[in-house]
């Protein structure tokens, strides 16, 4: 997204040292993207060139509007690391606009493919309907938050990019939750969702070698996407949930 040349109060900086550090974020976000193509690619991206994880429903045009409007997305974030790598500033700051706009329409986005999927499986099981559009409700406190301090904090590079980074994390959460590794529920829904928060690892660690201590957006952002993971849990299985998912706009 939008950075500048605003330093933070990283190592002292030498060519290498910023180099270094350009490398870390555009791999990271690289990686993160590569997972995020690898969960959905038996039902998005390489649908009918796979076997899928599980039986495929039909996409319909909602869901495809959806995943080709989040697939854009998440192509932002390797796409600007790489321009801030390779020295264009410039088409970075410019796309960063695109991309918050990009954001912003996710969050809508998400909550109408929320509803569409809960109204899908309802007539079929109350319960998981109410816990899939838990799961998929849960992320857009998060996202907001995140969103909105990454544009407010956009020309403070360090602060930027770490937000950024969370983001991108967040956004992999259902692909990950996709990915056949985890097991049979309700042990195998904790063990991914450990598999989510362990992403953010590289970033505390990155932290630690060259500042000595996490940066503030760093305990930040993994605080919010704690409690994201956390609260939802105990939370959606429950009778109240079930009652407050149908009581919203577009729902039940």
């Amino acid at each position: 997204m939008v950075t500048s040349t605003s330093a933070g109060p990283i190592a002292a900086g030498t060519e290498q040292d910023k180099r270094a550090e350009r490398r870390f974020f555009a791999s990271y976000t690289i990686v993160i993207a590569l997972i995020i193509v690898a969960g959905f690619a038996p039902s998005f991206f390489l649908r009918g060139l796979m076997p899928p994880y599980v039986p495929l429903r039909p996409l319909p045009p909602e869901l495809i509007a959806h995943g080709l409007l989040a697939a854009t997305f998440t192509l932002f974030f390797p796409l600007q690391a790489w321009l801030i790598a390779s020295g264009k500033r410039a088409v970075h700051v410019k796309l960063g606009n695109w991309g918050f706009a990009l954001g912003a329409a996710m969050l809508p986005a998400s909550y109408m493919v929320a509803a569409f999927t809960y109204n899908r499986v309802l007539p079929a099981d109350p319960n998981f309907a109410a816990i899939v559009a838990g799961v998929a409700l849960s992320a857009l406190p998060t996202l907001i938050v995140l969103l909105a301090l990454g544009w407010r904090r956009r020309f403070d590079a360090q602060t930027h990019k770490r937000l950024m980074v969370v983001i991108i994390c967040v956004l992999a959460d259902p692909a990950i939750a996709r990915l056949p590794l985890w097991g049979a529920p309700p042990l195998g829904f904790v063990v991914g969702q450990l598999a989510m928060l362990a992403l953010l690892i590289p970033l505390w660690v990155w932290d630690f070698a060259r500042r000595g201590r996490p940066h503030w957006a760093t305990v930040l952002g993994t605080l919010l996407y704690v409690f994201e993971l956390t609260w939802r849990l105990p939370v959606i299985t429950t009778p109240q949930w079930r009652a407050f998912v149908a009581g919203l706009p577009g729902f039940g």
